[in-house]
């Protein structure tokens, strides 16, 4: 899932879009979108147990910021599914991977492993888009009004950071996902532009090309998204459930 998917994951899971929501959803990719990050992966990525432990201690009514985390992470969230994705599309590995590599400017190998399920998953953020607009609008608006301040401050405190290199984090994710950007497969190309030039590759976006791609691949998941996505969002419902960090 990416900056449409993974809010999409997590408002249905919780049952409402806040903006903690939304900031949580995203956090996880610090790692390893953002450069010099403070955070382990361990930490920011899958540390999102160790985060609703200290806000249901300290700031209850933010736990939806470590929810959205959770939802997010491989341990209980959406990023189990990648596999299963690269898997059920492995056919098209090879073709997409050559258009991506041209696309971003990136070795063939990091194109036919990380950067194909990266990029089918941008697939299911334009299905989103074509087909759940009035939750693209109500998430775009939301966005705009995350509070990135009190959210560092408050992993500043968990986790043992310093509060200004953690808010320099976020933002460094922040900056790149504008809301305006949110409606269209160009506007997310131009999001991946930003996020990803933070990788260590440093991938060069061609965002023409890359817009392409990310409507091919919706178009390759156009018979599946909504059942993935219902089952990502049932299995991540469970698995919360089951930890006891939602009713």
């Amino acid at each position: 899932m990416n900056v449409i998917g993974h809010p999409y994951v997590a408002t249905k899971v919780v049952g409402r879009l806040t903006e903690d929501l939304i900031i949580g959803s995203f956090i996880p990719d610090i790692v390893p979108f953002v450069p010099n990050t403070v955070f382990q992966f361990e930490e920011i990525h899958e540390g999102g147990e160790h985060f609703l432990k200290f806000l249901d201690d300290t700031c209850p009514q933010k736990r939806d910021l470590a929810l959205g985390m959770l939802c997010h992470g491989a341990k209980f969230g959406a990023d189990q599914f990648s596999r299963y994705i690269e898997n059920r599309f492995a056919r098209e590995r090879d073709i997409l991977a050559k258009r991506i590599a041209d696309a971003s400017k990136v070795s063939l190998e990091t194109a036919r492993q990380s950067r194909f399920r990266n990029l089918l998953w941008w697939g299911m953020d334009v299905q989103l888009i074509w087909n759940e607009p009035i939750f693209v609008k109500d998430l775009a608006r939301k966005l705009a009004k995350v509070d990135t301040l009190g959210t560092a401050n408050l992993l500043a405190e968990c986790f043992g950071k310093d509060p200004q290199k953690v808010l320099r984090d976020i933002k460094f994710l922040e900056s790149s996902i504008k809301p305006q950007n949110l409606y269209s497969a160009r506007g997310l190309a131009t999001i991946w532009k930003g996020i990803s030039a933070g990788l260590p590759e440093n991938d060069q976006i061609d965002v023409g090309e890359t817009e392409k791609i990310f409507e091919d691949c919706a178009q390759l998941l156009e018979k599946d998204w909504k059942q993935l996505v219902e089952q990502i969002i049932a299995k991540v419902g469970k698995n919360l459930k089951t930890a006891g960090f939602i009713p």
